[in-house]
């Protein structure tokens, strides 16, 4: 039998063989900003199929990672729907056309396994082509017809269909597109879903559709199908279904790229019996969600508020959710990583290289979301007291879609909830709000990056010099003054000046106009290539449009803002040989000799760490490498290993950064830069922060302004010396003592408020039992929260094997605290305890099933809430 990685092999030996050139999956996110992940293996193509840039190879093959989360639901309850897919494609950019790819599709189907093909039964294979129905376009695809009967299908097993199945593309809102014919493979009589289940037209489980060859024959743009320059071949055969069909297994989730997670997380939540059905769909679900999260991580989404990161959030707290229902409440996804390394690692070395950031990443969100879940239970018991308050029989639909889409707080765990309550649920309200969060995730995910028109193409775009010179002799082309009557907007027909451009802050300086300066305060660019100068009008009078000009950068400026920008390039890669490659840049700002760089990271980097990082780039300043400025094309970087940053807009033509005689640090990038790395003279990091989940944040300075930073850091450290009388060597001694000795003194208060707390030594509460379970619970007088965990912990220590439960007043608000044995810890949960307590004080909390704190409002209701938990207890 065929190993998934096997089948992944073969593919591409059998297409190297014909001719392809094997190129690398391309990343989940797209260099295509109309769409939020990748989802075909085509898509990385596009500019080659449209001729945007010509292509480097005329056929190619590759296995693509693929995401897509259109049917969210129905993954894990149907037997093929994934988030997460590999797609193997071959590709043709006018090396052949439809009879090559459609031979060599059932040759790799049918040809024995022995002789580098799947082994697929030929007869069980159907094949469907385009013909189209009223209003749809083109014409039917004999040709494609005619070919697969010279193949040998038989006709009774050629099958035409509509647009809807036989037309692919465009992805996303434009792009190459055309008919297509699809291979399919039936699996038996057996699983016919009616008497009319006779060919694929049926769509059901029956027929397994596993290689569509698409006909790329038109560029759709702005409602219109146009020809391509050129027709090319883009087919998809899903590894997964090819994967069911060679191990004739029932489902993508038999197969061994999906069932060795299945297995281990049956492990984890101790499913030793065949799992019932609810079991297995969480099982799925799990497997298939932690592939998706796992490579998304891998390629630098981050879980977030918004777009790409709200979708690897969503996923992975669907994942969690349904982990729940098997009684996995600790993280578990990131206790899946390794299995999947096992599985897809060799194929994809970003797992591997990434696996440590990955798990952390999960753990954290894992953790974050457990803590959601608990304010979401509050809230629905808040929502229906309300409800019970007013008399009210129904929960409104918007707060329980609130419940789902922000606590992810099952609806179903709602409807049951509401139900035990007398209530019911407003189906319609929920379905509305539902649709209307589907609309606006659909737009969030159409991306505009065309900035906003200033000017039009009348006047003709700004000859850009910045990278040649600091002065030019320019024309005025258009002045229109501001509002405030003392500045205005200038636009030349040539300039030096560079505008605020990814990252970099802009060049200032002045134009001259006869006798009169005009000092340039801002640039920037619109999408018309004007270069939008803001200058200071003089008292005198504004220059006349027509008229010569002296445009004159300031220098001093631009050469700290470059001392920056190459100290920043020096500051990533010094990032991802310290942390790993996952160090990948999230955003950064650089301006004169001061730059911020944020990054993909869980932890905060430690002392040494960032000691590491500056050595590393200091090394590499002192070394003096050559900074060289390449021009290439963007297919041609990208083949050669630069990454394009999401966000960027580039040409057919990139500019590449290269440090080093064997360049260590290469990225395509449009700022200035120095020659030599030895100009960045000083380089000093001034913090560490964290900016969003996973994303940290370095701030930095060069040149002068790192002495100045450096001078006043040495300023502070003898005014400190001085005051505390110690050389600055012994700084470090000294300020240790003085913190052990507050510690001291903060624990010596810390015990007498417990030991008053407790009763001054006379033993505290006496222990009680219930159920056969030794307990401590009392009401305590004026007690801080930290003094009352504490308390928690010296009770326990008299009672091993119970459970301790306490309340207290402290500065006009109700606290309490709980904390059960080990032993006791599958019978009793600290959490569900201090909940239900909390909700009689009015209010909420809740934490570890060992341990948890909350507040209320009410102390009149302290004794009521200390009888609530001695019930729960009693059982």
């Amino acid at each position: 039998m065929m190993t998934g990685n096997e089948i992944r092999d073969a593919f591409l030996r059998f297409f190297n063989a014909r001719g392809h050139q094997v190129l690398p999956s391309s990343s989940l996110v797209p260099d295509d900003p109309t769409t939020l992940f990748t989802t075909a293996g085509m898509q990385q193509f596009v500019p080659w199929f449209r001729r945007e840039v010509e292509p480097s190879f005329g056929s190619v093959a590759t296995v693509q990672k693929c995401a897509r989360t259109d049917d969210l639901d129905q993954v894990g309850r149907t037997a093929r729907h994934h988030t997460f897919f590999e797609m193997l494609g071959n590709f043709s950019f006018g090396d052949y056309f439809k009879e090559e790819t459609l031979r060599w599709g059932w040759d790799f189907s049918t040809l024995p396994q022995s002789e580098g093909g799947l082994g697929l039964n030929a007869e069980q294979i159907w094949v469907t082509y385009y013909k189209p129905g009223p209003g749809e376009p083109y014409q039917e695809d004999l040709e494609a017809k005619a070919i697969w009967e010279q193949i040998g299908v038989p006709s009774e097993r050629i099958v035409p269909l509509g647009k809807k199945e036989n037309w692919w593309g465009p992805v996303g809102s434009s792009g190459p597109c055309g008919p297509c014919s699809e291979m399919h493979y039936d699996r038996g009589a057996e699983l016919a879903c009616g008497p009319e289940c006779t060919s694929p037209a049926c769509g059901c489980d029956r027929w397994i559709e596993f290689w569509n060859h698409v006909f790329q024959q038109f560029n759709y743009q702005e409602g219109e199908y146009q020809l391509l320059p050129s027709p090319g071949i883009d087919t998809g055969a899903g590894l997964e279904r090819i994967a069911s069909l060679v191990q004739d297994v029932p489902t993508n989730y038999d197969t061994d790229l999906v069932f060795k997670l299945i297995t281990t997380t049956r492990e984890l939540a101790g499913i030793t019996a065949e799992p019932t059905e609810e079991q297995l769909l969480a099982l799925r679900v799990i497997a298939d969600h932690l592939r998706c999260a796992a490579f998304m991580i891998a390629d630098g989404v981050l879980p977030s508020n918004s777009k790409r990161g709200y979708v690897v959030r969503r996923i992975i707290r669907r994942a969690y959710r349904f982990g729940r229902n098997i009684g996995l409440r600790d993280p578990f996804l990131c206790r899946l990583v390794p299995t999947l390394q096992q599985i897809m690692g060799g194929h994809y070395q970003e797992l591997n290289d990434n696996a440590d950031f990955i798990i952390d990443t999960l753990r954290a969100e894992e953790g974050r979301f457990a803590e959601t879940l608990e304010r979401g239970e509050e809230l629905l018991a808040r929502l229906i007291s309300e409800a019970q308050a007013k008399n009210a029989d129904t929960l409104n639909g918007q707060d329980v879609f609130t419940l789902y889409d922000t606590y992810g707080f099952p609806k179903e765990l709602t409807v049951e909830s509401a139900l035990a309550a007398g209530l019911t649920v407003d189906e319609a309200g929920y379905a509305t709000a539902f649709e209307t969060a589907r609309t606006i995730a659909r737009a969030g995910g159409k991306f505009g990056y065309a900035a906003a028109a200033s000017l039009g193409q009348e006047i003709p775009a700004t000859e850009f010099l910045a990278y040649q010179t600091l002065t030019a002799e320019a024309k005025l082309l258009f002045l229109l003054p501001n509002e405030d009557g003392l500045t205005a907007l200038a636009i030349l027909d040539r300039s030096p000046f560079y505008a605020t451009s990814g990252g970099q802050s802009t060049d200032v300086g002045s134009l001259t106009v006869g006798e009169i300066i005009f000092p340039v305060l801002d640039v920037a660019k619109d999408k018309f290539g004007h270069l939008l100068h803001t200058i200071e009008l003089s008292d005198n009078d504004a220059p006349a449009v027509g008229s010569p000009v002296a445009a004159i950068v300031d220098r001093y400026r631009r050469q700290a803002i470059r001392r920056a920008h190459t100290a920043t390039h020096l500051l990533h890669w010094a990032l991802q040989q310290v942390l790993g490659e996952h160090a990948k840049q999230a955003g950064s700002l650089v301006d004169a000799d001061t730059l911020r760089f944020d990054f993909s990271n869980q932890q905060a980097l430690t002392s040494a760490e960032l000691a590491q990082v500056e050595e590393l780039v200091y090394g590499r300043i002192l070394d003096d490498e050559q900074v060289c400025i390449m021009e290439m094309g963007l297919d041609e970087a990208r083949t050669a290993g630069y990454t394009a940053l999401f966000g960027e807009k580039y040409g057919a033509w990139v500019r590449t950064v290269n440090i080093g005689d064997d360049p260590y640090s290469r990225e395509l990038c449009g700022g200035t830069h120095l020659e030599r790395t030895g100009q960045v003279g000083y380089f000093r990091i001034t913090a560490e922060t964290s900016v969003a989940a996973g994303i940290r944040r370095i701030e930095a300075v060069t040149g002068i302004a790192a002495a100045q930073w450096a001078s006043q850091q040495a300023g502070i450290v003898s005014g400190l010396s001085n005051e505390l009388k110690v050389t600055p060597e012994e700084l470090p001694i000294r300020v240790k003592a003085l913190q052990h000795e507050l510690h001291e003194a903060g624990q010596q208060i810390k015990e007498l408020k417990v030991k008053a707390a407790a009763g001054g030594g006379t033993g505290g509460p006496q222990v009680e039992e219930l159920n056969g379970i030794p307990a401590i619970i009392a009401a305590l007088k004026d007690v801080d929260a930290a003094t009352l965990g504490n308390l928690t912990d010296q009770y326990l220590d008299r009672i091993p094997q119970g459970i301790v439960v306490l309340a207290t007043e402290f500065e006009g608000k109700v606290l309490f605290a709980v904390k059960v044995s080990k032993s006791l810890v599958g019978k009793l949960r600290a959490g569900d305890i201090v909940r239900e307590m909390a909700k009689i004080a009015g209010g909420g909390g809740g934490g570890r099933p060992d341990f948890a704190q909350a507040g209320g409002k009410m102390s009149e209701k302290i004794g009521e809430s200390l009888a609530a938990a001695r019930a729960i207890i009693a059982g």
